[in-house]
C-alpha cells in the first residue's frame, strides 16, 4: 500500500528543497503558462536541441486517457483528466530523436506521438500509427528512429490532475 500524495504534498517538498525544485530556474511555481499558439492544441513547434521549460496549468486538454489507450501509447491506464501541453516535433530523416522530461514538482508524464497533420491535433478516434510513453513520476524519456523528415507530438500530461512545471530537452543523434 503506497502513500497517497497530493500536489500539496508535493509543493510542500518542493518548497523545502526534497525533491531538488528549489533553486534558480527549476522552482516549483516559476514556471509561466504560455498560451497555445496552434493548430488547436500545440503549444510552441520544437526542433533537435530545443530545451522548453513550461507548465501544464493553464494547457489544453488534447491528451485524454481514451485518446491514450486507443492509440495504445502505454498499458497502464490512468485518468489523464489534468491540462496538458503539446508540441510539434519536426525531425530530419535519419535522425535517433530522445526527448527528456523532466518533472521534479508533480507526477506528469510524457507521450511521443507521429502525427502528421499540421492543421489539427489527433483525438480519441484518429489513427496513430506510433505512440511511446514514459510514465514513471517526475518525468521520463520516449525515444524514436527516423529513417524519413518525421512529424512528432509531444504531449507532457499528469494522471489524476497532476500539472505543474517541466523541463524538456530534444536530443537527435544521425544514424
Amino acid at each position: 500500500m503506497g502513500i497517497e500524495r497530493s500536489p500539496l504534498w508535493l509543493m510542500t517538498l518542493c518548497v523545502v528543497g526534497l525533491l531538488g525544485c528549489g533553486g534558480s530556474g527549476d522552482a516549483c511555481d516559476s514556471a509561466t503558462p504560455v498560451d497555445v499558439q496552434g493548430p488547436d492544441c500545440v503549444t510552441e513547434t520544437l526542433t533537435c536541441g530545443s530545451v522548453v521549460t513550461g507548465t501544464t496549468t493553464g494547457g489544453t486538454t488534447a491528451g485524454t486517457s481514451a485518446a491514450y489507450e486507443s492509440w495504445f501509447c502505454t498499458p497502464r491506464f490512468e485518468d489523464y483528466d489534468a491540462p496538458d501541453r503539446v508540441y510539434a516535433l519536426d525531425v530530419a530523416g535519419g535522425q535517433d530523436v530522445r526527448v527528456d522530461l523532466t518533472s521534479r514538482c508533480a507526477d506528469l508524464d510524457v507521450f511521443l506521438v507521429k502525427w502528421t497533420d499540421e492543421a489539427s491535433c489527433p483525438t480519441e478516434s484518429s489513427i496513430v500509427s506510433t505512440c511511446d510513453a514514459d510514465v514513471a513520476s517526475t518525468g521520463g524519456t520516449v525515444e524514436a528512429y527516423t529513417a524519413n523528415d518525421t512529424r512528432y507530438l509531444v504531449f507532457v500530461d499528469g494522471a489524476s490532475g497532476e500539472e505543474g512545471a517541466f523541463r524538456l530537452q530534444v536530443s537527435c543523434t544521425a544514424h
